[in-house]
């Protein structure tokens, strides 16, 4: 964990059957969508994927801005059935 006046980040929890689930839809989507096999995605893309998945689960309010495109099209549509009000918060620069 760090922390740093009211900035904090937690390790996700990859024991929450949830979670991993989540990770693991993800990382099918962006195989599927960037052409390559599952065990060639990003390991960053994954990370990401965890603690956004981590923060959505604890109810946080968070803003993940990031450039991945087929990151985005894929958390947003694995959390469309799950975190209705999260979504928005998922923005690509």
């Amino acid at each position: 964990m760090y922390v740093s006046g009211t900035v904090e980040i937690q390790n996700p929890n990859y024991g929450l059957a949830e979670i991993s689930d989540i990770v693991d839809r993800v990382r099918a989507c962006i195989a599927k969508e960037s052409g390559k096999p599952l065990h060639m995605v990003e390991k960053a893309d994954l990370q990401t994927t965890a603690l956004v998945a981590w923060h959505a689960t604890r109810g946080d309010s968070v803003e993940f801005i990031f450039h991945d495109r087929a990151l985005k099209q894929c958390l947003q549509s694995v959390f469309a059935g799950r975190f209705h009000t999260f979504l928005w918060l998922i923005r690509q620069i």
